[in-house]
Order: C-alpha cells, then sequence, then structure tokens
C-alpha cells in the first residue's frame, strides 16, 4: 500500500522562494501528500521581479521525470511555469501514455509582471499540453490571452478553455469583479466563491492553488472537491501571506500554522512515559502547530473573555448542526468497517449520539439565539463545511476501517482538549458556558478516551505505510477544525 498521495510538479525554481517548485511542494505537503519535482527552468527572483531565466536542457528535464515515475511514481501531475517551446514538447513527450491527473497551470507572467512563458511557447503549450490535462487553471488574464477573447466572463472563457482540448477548465477567481472560481468539466459549470484578501502578500498563490488542487486529485477527491479545497488552500496560504518580506509583493504562506508546541495532555487520561510513546502521542504529536493556532483563534478566546460577537456564534451553532447530521454518517460508516461487534458498536452509539446533540445541544442554543428550525433546514453548508464533510465521507468511504478513525478522531479530541482548556478559564456569558461544559465535562472525556484506546488498539496492528496514511488524515482534518472555527467567526458565505 502507498502510503501517501504522490504529486510531481513540472515547473520552475524561485530562488526568492515563494511561488514555484518551492511553492508548490509546501502547497502539497500543506494537503498531506509527498511531492516531487522535476525543475525545468532556475530563475533569479526576488519579491520585485525575475532577473534572470536558465532553461534546462529538455532532455534533462524529460530524465528528471522519468527518474521520479519508473521509481516514486505520482498519484497526479502538475505543470506549472514551462517557459519555451522546447520544454513543453519535452514534458509533454515524456507524460504522453502515463495515464496520470493532470493539473496545467499555464504560467504566463509572474505577479511581479515579468514574462514567464516565451510567445511562441502559448501554442505548443495548448496544442501539446490541453489533450493531456485533466483541469487547466488559469488566471483571469491568463485566460484571456489563450482564448483570445476580451470577454471577463469566467464561465465563456472556461468553456472556449475545454474546446481548445482540456477536459476541464477552471478560471481562478483572484483578479477581476467577481472574487469566484469558475470551473467547467465539459458538461456542467460549478462557481466557488473565493474570499479576497487585502495584503501584499500573493506571490505565489496561483502555484499554490494549482497544486493544492492536483493534491486533492491525487488522494481520490473529485475534481470539483479538489477544486474546492485549492480554493481553500489558497486563500488561506494568501491571508497569512509573509507581508513585509522584501521589497515587493510577498510570498504566501502556505505552512503557516506548523509548529511544535509541547502537547498537553487529555484530561483524566494517562500520560505515558516518553520513552513509550502511543500511536496516539504520535498522532497528537503531529498536529500541535495546528492546536497551538485553534487555542489562539478569535472564536476560541472569545468564548472565555466575553468577545466572541453572538452573530457569529449563532452562525457556528448552525453550521455545526448541518456538519454533526454529516459526521453521524461518517461514524455509521466507520462502524460498518469495525472488524469487531464491540469497536462497531461504540462508532454507532457515537453516530446516534451526534444526532441527539445536534437537537438537545444545538436546540436550546438555537432557541434562545432566536433561529428558528426552519431557518436552520434553510441553511446551507458553507464552504469550509462542506469542503470538511466532503472529506470525511470520502475518505472513510474510499478507505479502510483504521483510514476512517484518524479522519473522524480530530473531531472527538481537538474538542475534549478545547473544552477542558477553555473550562479551567470559564465564560461571562451563559450560552458560551454551556456550551463549553458539554465538551469539557467529564462524560465527553471518557466516551474521546474510548476512541483514543481503540486508535492506540489497533495501531501495532498497522504497516509503517498504513500508519502514516492514518496519521495523513488525523493532520488533515485537524486542520479543518481551525477552518471550521475560523469559518465560525468570519460567518463565511457564499458570495454568489
Amino acid at each position: 500500500m502507498i502510503p501517501v498521495p504522490r504529486v510531481l510538479t513540472i515547473a520552475s525554481s524561485d530562488s526568492g522562494g515563494g511561488a514555484g517548485i518551492q511553492a508548490d511542494l509546501k502547497a502539497i505537503a500543506r494537503c498531506g501528500a509527498h511531492g516531487t519535482s522535476a525543475i525545468v527552468t532556475l530563475t533569479a527572483q526576488n519579491t520585485c521581479g525575475v532577473t534572470g531565466i536558465h532553461p534546462v536542457p529538455p532532455a534533462f528535464v524529460r530524465e528528471q521525470i522519468k527518474a521520479v515515475l519508473d521509481d516514486i511514481g505520482a498519484d497526479a501531475a502538475k505543470t506549472g511555469m514551462l517557459f519555451s517551446a522546447p520544454l513543453i514538447e519535452a514534458v509533454a513527450e515524456e507524460l504522453t501514455g502515463r495515464g496520470l491527473p493532470l493539473v496545467v497551470d499555464p504560467v504566463m507572467v509572474a505577479s511581479s509582471g515579468s514574462r514567464l512563458l516565451q510567445p511562441d511557447a502559448v501554442s505548443a503549450l495548448v496544442r501539446r499540453l490541453f489533450p493531456l490535462a485533466t483541469v487547466v487553471t488559469p488566471n483571469l488574464p491568463e485566460a484571456r490571452a489563450l482564448t483570445g477573447l476580451r470577454s471577463c466572463d469566467r464561465a465563456v472563457l472556461a468553456e472556449r478553455l475545454v474546446r481548445l482540448g482540456a477536459a476541464a477548465a477552471l478560471v481562478t477567481g483572484g483578479h477581476g469583479d467577481e472574487p469566484v472560481d469558475h470551473l467547467f468539466d465539459g458538461v456542467s459549470h460549478l462557481p466557488i466563491p473565493v474570499r479576497r484578501h487585502r495584503v501584499a502578500a500573493t506571490h505565489g498563490a496561483g502555484c499554490t492553488h494549482s497544486a493544492a488542487l492536483a493534491a486533492g486529485l491525487a488522494a481520490g477527491l473529485s475534481l470539483a472537491d479538489a477544486a474546492r479545497q485549492a480554493a481553500l488552500v489558497a486563500g488561506d496560504a494568501v491571508e497569512h501571506g509573509l507581508v513585509g518580506l522584501g521589497g515587493g509583493d510577498g510570498p504566501v504562506h502556505a505552512l503557516h500554522g506548523l509548529s511544535m508546541p509541547p502537547r498537553p495532555p487529555l484530561s483524566a487520561r494517562p500520560v505515558l512515559p516518553e520513552t513509550a510513546m502511543s500511536f496516539t502521542d504520535e498522532l497528537w504529536q503531529s498536529i500541535s502547530g495546528t492546536y497551538r493556532e485553534i487555542l489562539a483563534h478569535p472564536f476560541i478566546t472569545g468564548l472565555t473573555d466575553g468577545t466572541l460577537p453572538p452573530e457569529s456564534f449563532a452562525f457556528y451553532v448552525v453550521q455545526d448542526a448541518l456538519y454533526l447530521r454529516q459526521y453521524a454518517s461518517a461514524l455509521a460508516a466507520v462502524a460498518s468497517r469495525a472488524p469487531r461487534p464491540d469497536a462497531a458498536a461504540m462508532f454507532a452509539r457515537h453516530s446516534a449520539d451526534a444526532i441527539a446533540v445536534e437537537r438537545e445541544l444545538h436546540g436550546s442554543l438555537l432557541t434562545e439565539l432566536g433561529i428558528s428550525p426552519e431557518a436552520v433546514a434553510a441553511a446551507e453548508p458553507a464552504p469550509a463545511n462542506l469542503a470538511y464533510t466532503s472529506y470525511l465521507l470520502a475518505t472513510i468511504r474510499g478507505g479502510t476501517y483504521a483510514e476512517g478513525i484518524g479522519a473522524v478522531l480530530p473531531c472527538y479530541w481537538i474538542y475534549a482538549e478545547v473544552g477542558t482548556e477553555l473550562l479551567r478559564r470559564g465564560s461571562p456569558d451563559p450560552r458560551y458556558q454551556r456550551w463549553i461544559e458539554t465538551y469539557g465535562g467529564e462524560e465527553f472525556g471518557a466516551v474521546v478516551r474510548d476512541v483514543l484506546a481503540e486508535t492506540d488498539a489497533i495501531g501495532p496492528l498497522l504497516s509503517a505505510a498504513e500508519r502514516a496514511l492514518v496519521s495523513r488524515h488525523f493532520r488533515v482534518t485537524s486542520r479543518y477544525e481551525w477552518m471550521f472555527w475560523d469559518m465560525g467567526y468570519r460567518m463565511e458565505s457564499w458570495p454568489v
């Protein structure tokens, strides 16, 4: 079994570390995949511009691709800056017949304004790579240049790109009046609303987007779900971009949440000696940075210091009610894959409990917040909510029992840890305090300890590859937990 999704990026090196291969590998890692690379040009580049481009000989580009694919393999590939027609020809020749899902990011101009694709290479890109592409991902200016159309209608541009030979086209939403990614798969249109951030740190945003899209395809997500994931990852990287790093537009920061603070123990859970680290200890260590970011989020701090706007809390409660319905389905699916009757019974019970929590805790809170059952029934999942539940269900339905546990565990464990910490602090708002007591209490702590015990029971039975796969799902859904609270705080919505 392959332990982790594999993504090959075929692009150029950015000596400033903001875009190109460097941005791709960071975004791929952010999505829990293993990134490999074939470098087509070396650039002398910083945040202010590109001062030099040194092409790699086309034969050596092919040799890099072949070396990676013939040994490590790949579950998806992406292309970025390819610079010249001979390099495009070399890439196309080596990829033809490989059958890889391929994201073609037609990089033409850097965010600094430097030209990255020679004029005579445009036709080669369309003629040789579009027919191999699962999806092409131009921004609005690139889509107009590739199609020759003056229209700013992304739907029109996407349809023309597909007619040029691509199986699907996604025109990204960073330019123009509408903040929306537009996906056309040759049959149907899917607008994906995105958030724009007024920060001077967008260098590498397009590379990050296309790399995250490729990582989603490598993980087995549908094109639509992979596109949603890419929008979230790229938007998050821009929001946390490194403003002030260099004299120009700073680089995006796809790995902003990673660090290694000490792990706080779950209340009443025995702490094992460092020499006897359990599987769950390893898992927690892998998301310690994410957990620190969660505790520092204004939604979480606002629960205890009283600064959380009630409307943000109400929005969160509605979204959590929608989430718990899908989470109950996820737990039921885990129960159906359990190898033992006791484990199956435990997850089936927890599935029913998730619905009970929605009806009891959320029902009473929604009443106090002035939200009717009809309003909840009419509500739609916010983008982060839909992305999270889609990833959960896709992972569980397409994976093993152990993978399912890895995916659902953060929702148990992080809530218990957060609840325990917030219970220690308390809240001046009785509504917030009731929420805290639900997840910080001993009853929920006992439920979580049962799931942790089951996780540690199966850990020694897994191969190193299987443990790595479980850990990847655990890290990804832990990040979604942060995104869920951030969604609630911002009252995230679909712009169109």
